[in-house]
């Protein structure tokens, strides 16, 4: 049964915009856009099978806002984020007329999200984004605070822009269909929120794991109100990660470089974040940073909920070799998100190349379900 969003507010210095939260939201997408747009056109930006799932209902509610809808179908998973498919897309944009009042609406997860915002950014230079997400991950992360971009053989998302949605419709209904491995993926970035900002949200995860494993819906919304709250507050104080974004990044330097030595083909994002995060908390206990304690809590939850902590089969060089081309290493200097606490990190932090470098090794024999 719909129940009532929730509306959260998104305010920089120069963008607003708004989180609808809760089950059967979706029904109500289209005169919540018709609200601010006065466009004709809508183009739906997903892959097939979601499309097949939630399409129809998607374009309903945009047609009963008298929207003329058009479909934009791109392959499922990371390998179609890449200047080819928006190429295509660019091209699919032009030939049925879209203008600048025209919407694209992200209906998918992290890829397609990522993928529309670069189109729509790019678009004659920028035409109005909603998203849709359809995964958890979507729902608490990417669909918030303006990232876009497509991969390139050097790096993860390393051709981008920042480019805020107009708004943001989270239908948590959408959660029932999603495979186990995909909900796992958006419980590890809930992990992050509450080891960056929310320790009472770190808290509630301990003590409601089996909640959390039968998708049980009150503990579900709770989880993905208070984790959008923890990305909400940092991107309003740093829209452009200039600064305490950053935090954000916790456990991406190495997830990131996991994800690109892999082809993107052996881990889900989650799956590389969360050991990206079991090792950086490994690596903030060595540097003094943070205690046993806080280093075992962290990676007691992500085993708890069934998530990996360790890698194998990867020369730690390679890993290396990917993380001196990412967005935030500066002058060839990698720099970390550190663990401080639960809820407390430190920011752009320098990593002694030698310790790094111990502690890939230690771990790229190490099978994957170690902790």
């Amino acid at each position: 049964m719909p129940s009532t969003p929730r509306c959260i507010a998104v305010q920089t210095a120069t963008e607003q915009y708004d989180i609808h939260i809760g089950a059967g939201a979706l029904a109500q997408l289209g005169q919540q856009a018709r609200a601010w747009n006065k466009g004709r056109k809508a183009f739906v930006l997903t892959h097939p099978g979601l499309y097949e799932l939630y399409g129809g209902r998607l374009s309903e509610s945009l047609r009963a806002a008298d929207y003329a809808v058009e479909s934009c179908l791109v392959p499922e998973g990371e390998r179609s984020k890449t200047l080819r498919h928006a190429a295509r897309l660019f091209t699919k944009l032009a030939r049925m007329g879209a203008d600048r009042q025209s919407v694209i609406f992200a209906l998918g997860g992290g890829v397609i999200g990522d993928l529309s915002g670069f189109v729509a950014a790019s678009y004659m230079r920028g035409i109005p984004l909603v998203h849709v997400p359809t995964s958890l991950l979507a729902m608490v992360d990417s669909s918030i605070g303006g990232k876009t971009g497509v991969n390139h053989p050097l790096g993860k998302n390393l051709i981008g822009a920042f480019y805020p949605p107009r708004m943001v419709v989270t239908d948590t209904s959408l959660l029932a269909s999603l495979p186990e491995r995909e909900y796992l993926c958006g419980l590890s970035e809930i992990v992050k929120a509450g080891a960056i900002g929310d320790p009472e949200l770190f808290a509630f995860m301990e003590n409601r794991v089996q909640a959390i494993r039968e998708r049980d819906e009150a503990t579900l919304t709770t989880l993905i109100e208070r984790a959008i709250a923890v990305k909400v507050r940092v991107v309003q104080e740093d829209p452009t990660e200039k600064g305490v974004r950053a935090i954000l990044n916790f456990g991406h330097t190495i997830g990131h470089a996991l994800e690109a030595a892999t082809a993107y083909a052996r881990y889900t994002h989650g799956e590389a974040v969360a050991i990206g995060m079991a090792l950086v908390a490994r690596l903030s206990e060595r540097l003094q940073y943070c205690s046993a304690d806080v280093r075992e809590r962290l990676c007691d939850l992500l085993t708890t909920l069934r998530l990996p902590v360790a890698y194998a089969d990867i020369m730690p060089q390679l890993l290396l070799d990917v993380m001196a081309h990412d967005k935030k290493s500066v002058n060839g200097v990698v720099r970390f998100v550190m663990l401080e606490d639960i809820g407390a990190v430190a920011f752009q932090q320098s990593v002694p190349l030698d310790v790094l470098q111990e502690l890939l090794e230690e771990y790229a024999a190490t099978p994957a379900t170690a902790q």
